[in-house]
This record gives C-alpha cells, structure tokens and sequence, in this order.
C-alpha cells in the first residue's frame, strides 16, 4: 500500500475526508491544537496543517482511482498529469504530523520533538506561533505552530 495527495477544496477537507473514508480507504488529515487571542481571552481551536490536501493510504487501482476522483470536492490526486504515490519523506512526514488520528498539542518549549525534526524558520512570541519548514510532495512547506513560551 502507498500513500497519495488528494487536492480537495479548500475549507471542506473534513468534509472530503469523511467521503473518502466511506469508500473504505485510510484517511489522514494532519490538525494542530492553535492557541490564539480573540475578543480579549485566549482560545483553543484546531487548524489543518495542510489547507486544500487530504492524504490516502492505498493500493491504487484505476477503479479506486475513478471513485475518489468523483468524490464531492475532490480536485485532483497529485500530481494530476501522472498520479504518483509520495517518497517515504514525505509519508513519513505526514504520518508525523497526523499524531496518530489527534492534533498536534500546544508545543511547550523551542525543545519539543515536534521542533527537533524541522527547520525551524520564524519565531513570533507575541502571537505563540513557530514557522517550520518541511518537505512535502517535492516542495517546501512552512508550518506555523503553535507554541506557549
């Protein structure tokens, strides 16, 4: 089995996820746990890491391939001229920041094993957030986490 990029419509990835797995195919969909001020007072709420992407872990057949493709809010599996399955990279990736079906948690500490395995590029202390760079698909993602210093 392999793991494949679905581009989905932006905003409706839960909703593209929950279809895709009544098709009877493993879902991923990588969430973190954001910790953010509104009105005020600070709030927890969860976020896609991954905005317009679900990841699918399957043996591809041309009629799975036809099913997910005429799933409602399905674009595209990528890449959408030649369908390819990820590098182990970038499974591995995925499968690390799908945490095992739960958000990612408020990280602690600069020190946390989520940061260790990333390039860390910005931090923003005002907000609580830390930008990581990783690699999916062949391009360079930035990830913003959320961080309590």
């Amino acid at each position: 089995m392999k793991m494949y990029a679905v581009r989905v419509t932006t905003g409706k990835e839960k909703e593209a996820a929950q279809l895709i797995k009544k098709l009877g195919i493993e879902v991923f969909l990588p969430e973190e746990t954001r910790y953010h001020r509104r009105g005020g007072e600070y709030h927890y709420d969860r976020y896609i890491l991954f905005p317009g992407y679900v990841f699918i872990y399957l043996d591809l057949t041309e009629k799975m391939y036809y099913k997910i493709k005429n799933t409602t809010h399905v674009i595209y599996i990528l890449k959408p001229h030649e369908v390819t399955p990820l590098s182990e990279e970038d499974k591995e990736n995925v499968m690390f920041f799908s945490n095992g079906g739960k958000p990612i948690p408020v990280l602690k500490s600069l020190d946390d094993e989520f940061l260790k395995r990333f390039n860390i590029k910005s931090i923003d202390k005002r907000q609580n957030r830390v930008k990581v760079e990783c690699v999916i698909c062949g391009e360079k993602k930035q990830i913003i986490l959320s961080c309590k210093f």
